[in-house]
C-alpha cells in the first residue's frame, strides 16, 4: 500500500513540475466573455476535499494530456500547500488500491462535453465564490461578466456528477437522464448559483431537505438514503460518507446560503447527495407507491413511466402536478402501457422547460449559438430522444 501511494504522489509531482510553465499561458474561460471574473476560479482552488482529490488522482494516472489549473500546477508555495490538503492516502482510507483503479476507470453516465455545454448556458441567478471560507458575491450567469469557467473546473463537475450517481444508484435506479435534465435545467451545471427558489446546483430547497433530514415521525422519508452512503461498501461512495455521517448526527440540517450548499469542496459534495437522494426519496417513498395505490403495478414498473413522474415531482410543479396527472387520465390497472410516457411528458410544462434548455445544450455542443433562433433551429435536435438528452448519456 505505501509502495503504491508513493508511486500516485511520484507521477504527480512529476506531472505537475513538467507542466507548470505550459499552463500558466494557456488559462482560459470556456464561457467567454467571462475572463475578468475569475472569483469562482480562486474558490475552485481553494477548496480541496476527497472528491476533489479523487478528480485529482484520476487526472494523474488516467487523463495525464489534460489542463489543470495554473495556480495549482505552480511547483512553488501553494503547489505544496495544496498537495498537502490533498491528504492523498485519504482516497485510499477505505479501499484496495484495485478499488480506486476501477472506481476511476468506471464508464461515466453522463458525457464531459455536454457539462462542459451546460457550463456554458446562461441560467440567470446570482452566483457566490466560497474564498477563505466565506461566501462572497460573484455575479450574475446572464451574461455580461459571468464568473470564469475552466475546462478543468467543467471536467471536476462531470466527474462529481457521476460519482455520485455511480454511489446512489446502489440505492435506487438513477436515471443519469433525469439528473442531466435537472441541473442542466436549473443551473447549467454550476454549483454556486443561488436564488429564493433554490441553493447550489440542485436548486435545493428547505422542504426537501427536512424531506432527506427529517425521521418519519416527523415526515421525512429520506434518511434511508443518508443511512446508505454512510454504510456503503461501494468506493464510489466513499468520498460522500463523511458528509452523509455528519448529517445524520445532527438535530436539524438547515439550508443556507453558505459554503455548506454552495460552490466547490463539501458545498458541492453535500448538495449532490441532497439533490439525487431527493430524486430518490420521490422516486421509491411517493411514484411507485401513488401508482400501486392506483393498482397500476405495471407502469410502476415501467422506468420511462417512473422516470417522467419523478422528474416532474422533482421540479417546481411538484407531486401536485403528478397526482393531477394520474387523475386527469384516470391510471388503473387498465391504463396501456405502451407510450403513456409521452403522454406524460406533454402533460407538463416544466417537461417541456427541459426540451427547451437540452435543445441550447446541445446547439452548444455542435458549436452553434442557441440565442441565434435561425442558427440553432438549423440544428436537427427535434427529435424526442435527442431533446430527452440521449445524446449525452453514455452507452
Amino acid at each position: 500500500m505505501k509502495f503504491y501511494l508513493f508511486i500516485v504522489l511520484l507521477l504527480f509531482t512529476v506531472f505537475r513540475a513538467s507542466h507548470s510553465s505550459a499552463q500558466v499561458s494557456s488559462f482560459s474561460c470556456i464561457n467567454p466573455p467571462a475572463m475578468n471574473n475569475k472569483l469562482l476560479q480562486e474558490s475552485y482552488d481553494q477548496r480541496w476535499n476527497q472528491l476533489k482529490s479523487e478528480f485529482m488522482v484520476q487526472k494523474v494516472m488516467f487523463e495525464p494530456s489534460n489542463n489543470i489549473s495554473a495556480d495549482q500546477n505552480s511547483c512553488g508555495p501553494n503547489y505544496f500547500k495544496n498537495l498537502e490538503k490533498m491528504n492523498l492516502p485519504k482516497v485510499f482510507e477505505s479501499s484496495k488500491p484495485s478499488d480506486v483503479v476501477n472506481q476511476s476507470m468506471a464508464k461515466p453516465s453522463i458525457k464531459k462535453e455536454c457539462v462542459s455545454a451546460s457550463l456554458q448556458r446562461f441560467p440567470g441567478n446570482k452566483s457566490y465564490a466560497c474564498i477563505d471560507g466565506k461566501l462572497i458575491p460573484a455575479g450574475y450567469v446572464s451574461g455580461g461578466n459571468p464568473p470564469c469557467v475552466t475546462q478543468e473546473m467543467s471536467d471536476y463537475m462531470a466527474f462529481s456528477v457521476n460519482r455520485a450517481i455511480n454511489c446512489m444508484s446502489d440505492i435506487s435506479k438513477v436515471d443519469p437522464k433525469s439528473i442531466l435534465n435537472k441541473f442542466n435545467t436549473e443551473t447549467g451545471f454550476n454549483p454556486s448559483l443561488s436564488s429564493v427558489n433554490g441553493k447550489g446546483l440542485g436548486q435545493l430547497t428547505t422542504p426537501a431537505i427536512n424531506e432527506m433530514t427529517w425521521p418519519e415521525s416527523k415526515g421525512g422519508r429520506g434518511r434511508f438514503v443518508l443511512e446508505a452512503i454512510k454504510n456503503s461498501t461501494n468506493p464510489e461512495c466513499n468520498s460522500f460518507k463523511s458528509i452523509a455521517e455528519n448529517d445524520l448526527k445532527q438535530e436539524a440540517v438547515k439550508l443556507r446560503e453558505s459554503c455548506d450548499w454552495l460552490g466547490f469542496g463539501d458545498g458541492l459534495t453535500r448538495n449532490l447527495i441532497y439533490s439525487i437522494g431527493y430524486y430518490i426519496t420521490l422516486r421509491e417513498k411517493y411514484i411507485i407507491p401513488m401508482l400501486k395505490r392506483r393498482g397500476a403495478n405495471h407502469l410502476a414498473s415501467n422506468e420511462k413511466v417512473v422516470n417522467e413522474l419523478s422528474s416532474i415531482a422533482y421540479g417546481r410543479e411538484g407531486l401536485n402536478r403528478v397526482k393531477v396527472i394520474l387523475g386527469l387520465h384516470r391510471v388503473n390497472g387498465k391504463t396501456a402501457e405502451d407510450n403513456f410516457d409521452v403522454t406524460i411528458r406533454n402533460s407538463s410544462k416544466y417537461l417541456d422547460e427541459y426540451a427547451k434548455k437540452m435543445k441550447e445544450l446541445l446547439c452548444i455542443k455542435e458549436g452553434l449559438n442557441p440565442n441565434d433562433k435561425k442558427e440553432c433551429d438549423k440544428f436537427n435536435a427535434s427529435g424526442q430522444q435527442s431533446l430527452a438528452g440521449d445524446a449525452c448519456i453514455a452507452q
